[in-house]
C-alpha cells in the first residue's frame, strides 16, 4: 500500500471507560451524602446510644467521597492518555471526530480530543508495484507490463484527499491513471518497437503522470492536492506466448536466410575470383606471348649468313679442319672465323 492507515484512538473505548467512571463517581458521591445526612441526623439527636452509628455513617461517608475522588483522578489520567499522541518523522495526524475529517497534525506529540481519533498517515516517498498491466500495441496486440511508481503526497494535502476522497484515495486515483497512461503510450508503437522504446515509453508515462498530479483539484475545484511523482519503471514488458513463437520462427526464418544468402555471397565472389584468376592468367600469357614474339622478330631480324655460319661451326667438333657447307662455302677450323667461298660459286 502507499500509506499505511493506524488508528491510534480507541474513543469507544474512552466513551465506555468515561460512563462507567462517571456513573461510579456519582453512585459514591450520593453515597457519601447520604451518610452525611445521616451522621447530620444522628449526632443533631443527642442521643449517646447512637454513637456507634455515627461513626459507621462518618466512616462511610469519607469511603464515599474518597472513592469518588480516586476515581475522578482515574479518569483524568485515562482522558490525558487518550488524549496524546505521539505522531511519527514523515507522517501525518489526521484527525476524525465521529467519521467526519477535522483537521491534522504533524509530526511529534499533539493533543486531540479523547473523542476524537488519529490516524497516522506516512507521507514519505513510496514504491507502489504494478504486475502485468494490459496494454496494447499499434496493431491491437496485448502487451504486459510490470512497473514501479515512486510517489509522495505533501503533507499539508493529506486531510482533503481523506475528506474528499477516503482512505482509498490511492485506489482510487493512481491505478486506473497508470494504465491510461501506460495504454496511450504503448499504443503508439508496433509491437515489435514496444520493446526498444521502453525507455521512451518510461519517460513520457512519467512526465504525463506527473503533470496530471501535480495540481488535482478534487471535486470541482473543492480543493487542490499535490501528489510527487517522483520516478516511473518499467520492470518487464512481456507478451502473449503466440506472439514470442511467431517472432522467434521470423527471427529463425531470417537467420536461415541470411545463413543462405551469405553462402550465395561467398559462391559468387569465389566464381568472380577464379574469374579475375582466369583473366589474370590470359593477361600474363598474351604479355609473354607478345614478349616472345617479339624477341623473336628482334632475333630475326638480327641474324645474318655469317653469324648462322659461325654459329654453326661453333658447334663442330674441335678436330675438323674444314666443313664445305650447303650453300659450297668452306669454313676454316674455329677460332679464325674465317668463311672462304669455294671456287668457282
Amino acid at each position: 500500500m502507499f500509506s499505511n492507515y493506524y488508528p491510534k484512538g480507541e474513543v469507544m473505548g474512552w466513551i465506555a471507560g468515561s460512563f462507567i467512571m462517571v456513573a461510579v463517581i456519582v453512585v459514591a458521591l450520593l453515597s457519601g451524602r447520604h451518610y452525611k445526612n445521616k451522621q447530620w441526623q444522628l449526632e443533631s439527636q443527642g442521643f449517646s446510644g447512637y454513637k456507634s452509628d455515627v461513626e459507621d455513617a462518618r466512616m462511610f461517608k469519607r469511603i464515599s467521597y474518597g472513592t469518588a475522588g480516586l476515581v475522578m483522578l482515574g479518569w483524568a489520567a485515562f482522558t490525558f492518555a487518550s488524549s496524546l499522541y505521539i505522531i511519527d518523522a514523515g507522517h501525518v495526524g489526521v484527525i476524525k471526530t465521529f467519521g467526519a475529517i477535522e483537521g491534522q497534525v504533524g509530526d511529534g506529540p499533539a493533543f486531540v480530543a479523547p473523542w476524537s481519533d488519529v490516524i497516522d498517515v506516512s507521507t514519505k516517498a513510496d514504491k507502489k508495484q504494478f504486475k502485468q498491466l494490459a496494454a496494447f500495441s499499434k496493431e491491437t496486440q496485448d502487451v504486459f507490463v510490470d512497473a514501479t511508481l515512486n510517489l509522495a503526497v505533501a503533507p499539508t494535502d493529506v486531510q482533503c484527499l481523506y475528506r474528499t476522497i477516503g482512505s482509498d484515495w490511492y485506489e482510487k486515483l493512481i491505478p486506473p491513471r497508470v494504465l491510461q497512461t501506460l495504454k496511450d503510450e504503448t499504443v503508439k508503437y508496433t509491437t515489435v518497437e514496444v520493446a526498444p522504446n521502453r525507455e521512451k515509453i518510461r519517460r513520457d508515462v512519467r512526465g504525463r503522470l506527473q503533470d496530471q498530479l501535480k495540481d488535482l483539484s478534487i471535486r470541482e475545484g473543492s480543493c487542490v492536492v499535490s501528489i510527487d511523482v517522483q520516478d516511473f519503471l518499467l520492470e518487464n514488458i512481456d507478451f502473449r506466448p503466440e506472439f514470442k513463437e511467431a517472432i522467434e520462427r521470423k527471427q529463425i526464418a531470417t537467420q536461415d536466410a541470411q545463413t543462405a544468402k551469405n553462402r550465395v555471397q561467398e559462391a559468387k565472389f569465389q566464381a568472380e575470383q577464379k574469374v579475375e584468376t582466369a583473366k589474370g592468367e590470359a593477361k600474363s600469357t598474351l604479355v609473354r606471348a607478345t614478349a616472345q614474339a617479339k624477341a623473336n622478330r628482334l632475333l630475326s631480324n638480327s641474324l645474318t649468313e655469317k653469324i648462322i655460319s659461325y654459329e654453326y661451326v661453333q658447334k663442330l667438333a674441335p678436330n675438323v679442319q674444314a666443313i664445305v657447307t650447303a650453300d659450297g662455302k668452306v669454313a676454316v677450323p674455329p677460332g679464325l672465323g674465317i668463311i672462304v667461298q669455294q671456287p668457282g660459286k
